[in-house]
């Protein structure tokens, strides 16, 4: 599986039904921000790509909307996978990785012959970024996540079935 299958996996997966921002997900977020008082995420990867690119990360409404707009501005402009490779380009990964390829090299992963293993643990560190120091507890994070991913995958829970070649595709844009 390429890393464009883990990416949607673990991030978002309706990410080949929706037009940049994801109904189903917001509405779920609201519901429970309502019932337990506790924020979660419903951001697509669009809007992941909108966040990095703008720097804005103010948990306000406002920005909400404006990032939401510009999703679907992105969606609408590129090709799905052309606007994964460009968030996987931008993101944060941890400490000095910013990017996959700068995560690849500082992880001593070969870019162009990634494995699912290798592709679960990148996308786990979106979620868990590689602190600039190691530790126990986020290495653990990052294991459970990786597991996670690969059992997801394995299930496969990815609603669009086709393969993108290569990963290196995914960057020419």
């Amino acid at each position: 599986p390429s890393l464009l299958n883990v990416l949607v996996v673990g991030e978002d997966h309706r990410f080949y039904l929706h037009a940049g921002f994801d109904p189903v997900a917001i509405a779920g977020a609201l519901w429970r921000l309502i019932r337990s008082g506790k924020l979660s995420g419903a951001s697509t990867i669009e809007q992941q790509l909108v966040r990095v690119l703008t720097g804005d990360r103010r948990r306000t409404v406002r920005r909400k909307t404006r990032e939401i707009i510009l999703a679907c501005a992105l969606s609408l402009t590129y090709e799905k996978a052309e606007i994964a490779g460009m968030y996987l380009a931008v993101a944060y990964f941890g400490w000095r990785m910013n990017g996959v390829e700068e995560a690849c090299e500082r992880l001593s992963f070969n870019f162009s012959n990634i494995t699912l293993l290798q592709a679960a643990s990148l996308v786990a560190r979106l979620k868990y970024p590689e602190p600039q120091y190691a530790n126990v507890q986020r290495s653990a994070l990052i294991a459970r996540r990786t597991e996670h991913l690969v059992s997801l995958l394995s299930a496969r829970h990815v609603t669009e079935p086709k393969e993108v070649g290569t990963d290196a595709a995914l960057f020419d844009t």
